[in-house]
């Protein structure tokens, strides 16, 4: 079968005159019986994955600059915990803007708007030591 140029962003599929009456719905006797339909190469774009944002940074404390580790950090339906050194990570991330929650015990929590655009992504969290009235929960 000769080659044909094929796009470079683009997946090829291979149909035959039976997988054509299969993913149609005709019968094969509907078919031309000709050698042209015997297979098809066809050329179908590639869809890219809606999910292409990935997020990385740290968390630290907005006084010292000291990492914190353990912080829960979240945006959409995607979480993590820091590591010891502060880092975070979150992939597969829609790209849109999203609401980056940080929470730990002993902080308030930190809300931040990002706009996730495609591809990776940084951004260092800095909490504020939470007030004892604030632990407590009274005014």
């Amino acid at each position: 079968m000769p080659t044909t140029p094929r796009s470079p962003r683009a997946s090829t599929i291979v149909i035959s005159a039976v997988g054509l009456a299969l993913v149609t719905g005709l019968t094969t006797s509907c078919l031309p019986t000709n050698d042209a339909l015997d297979e098809k190469v066809v050329d179908w774009p590639t869809v890219p994955a809606p999910h292409i944002a990935h997020l990385r940074g740290r968390v630290v404390d907005f006084t010292t600059g000291q990492p914190i580790a353990g912080a829960k950090v979240d945006i959409g339906a995607a979480s993590t915990i820091s590591g010891p050194d502060g880092s975070y990570a979150l992939g597969d991330l829609r790209i849109e803007a999203g609401d980056l929650e940080t929470t730990k015990v002993g902080y308030d929590t930190a809300r931040t708007r990002l706009a996730l655009p495609r591809g990776d992504s940084q951004f260092t969290v800095r909490m504020r030591t939470a007030t004892l009235a604030a632990v407590l929960g009274t005014p």
